[in-house]
């Protein structure tokens, strides 16, 4: 084979397969979807000219009908992914295709998407390779195509999900880079030793580059909103120690039923309009977690009449203050 015929297709973009189109912005990418179509076209009347020599197609985008990392599969008729029929129209022989990082054969074409040379990320599991093609003349007119695929020798990602405390690392984890994500309770990490489990790892022939995290399960958010379902302070107990893993005996269950009895007993009912001028809130797990301190004041008189607005992160501690809201005795 002395000849061959290579057609290349850049990345689709707007600014090029749009010029001098005045579309409105649902008609975009049907435009643009079009506009690929005739590329196409064109390039199979070349192809046409020049059928007795062997066609390479070099093509970046997306292709409908290839899985993405995230194993979605990129649909036809939406964005601005070429079909692959529309390839199958220009008739070569091998199609070379990037952009996706996830190494797979398309269709029935001889058209391969070789993935990432080097994992982006950890999102990124598959083994990185290369493909060898070989063209070889099949009669008077056509080619048959043998495509080898070869590996690089760098590792590949491996991740691992597991909840504390069943953990048992089942994975085959040889010759591989390692995330190890636990996720467990916050009460829990003092517990777990990352530093002997990532020696494990390594012991059982993950390469370095492995680590092991912990991702904590958000125990408060749980709790604030299933307290919050409840009434009772007795009801309301039982659902913290449910949350976390704490055995209530008789015993103290029947000290917080005697407590609630004087609780309502001693309550002063209030009737008409009334008005909040502070707040002084010791010992709310919501706020001692959320915010580390054990108590917190606050004098509303300082504040201008308006609406007072509460900003912070999941867990603060903002749901257990308005709750607190209320008069006491």
């Amino acid at each position: 084979m002395s000849e061959a015929i290579l057609f290349g297709i850049p990345e689709p973009r707007k600014k090029y397969l749009l010029a001098g189109a005045t579309v409105g912005k649902n008609e975009t990418e049907e435009v643009i979807r079009d506009a690929m179509h005739r590329l196409c076209f064109v390039l199979a009347a070349s192809r046409r000219d020049y059928s007795a020599i062997p066609c390479f197609l070099l093509y970046h985008g997306d292709i409908a009908g290839s899985v993405l990392q995230n194993d979605q599969t990129v649909e036809r008729g939406t964005g601005i992914a070429i079909t692959i029929d529309d390839l199958a129209d220009i008739g070569a022989d091998y199609y070379a295709l990037g952009h996706i990082h996830k190494p797979q054969k398309v269709g029935n074409l001889n058209a391969y998407y070789a993935g990432s040379i080097y994992p982006k990320n950890f999102g990124e599991t598959h083994k990185a390779g290369f493909n060898i093609v070989t063209l070889e003349k099949a009669g008077s007119y056509g080619w048959d195509t043998d495509v080898e695929r070869v590996d690089f020798p760098h590792p590949q990602n491996l991740k691992i999900e597991e909840w504390y405390p069943d953990l048992n690392l089942a994975d085959d984890v040889t010759g591989k880079r390692v995330w190890y994500e636990i996720t467990c309770k916050k009460e829990d990490r003092a517990l777990i030793n990352i530093d002997r489990i990532l020696a494990e790892l390594l012991d059982e022939g993950a390469v370095p580059g492995s680590r092991v995290t912990l991702h904590d399960i958000p125990v408060e958010t749980v709790r604030a909103v299933e307290i919050t379902a409840v009434k009772t302070p007795t009801e309301k107990f039982k659902v913290w120690a449910e949350n976390s893993n704490i055995d209530t005996p008789a015993s103290v269950i029947g000290k917080i039923k005697i407590l609630e009895n004087e609780i309502e007993l001693s309550t002063v009912k209030c009737t008409g309009e009334w008005e909040l001028v502070s707040i002084r809130l010791r010992g709310a797990t919501g706020i001692k977690c959320g915010i580390k301190q054990d108590e917190i004041a606050i004098n509303f008189d300082k504040y201008a009449p308006s609406l007072i607005a509460l900003s912070g992160a999941n867990g603060k501690g903002k749901t257990t203050l308005i709750e607190n809201c209320h008069p006491h005795p």
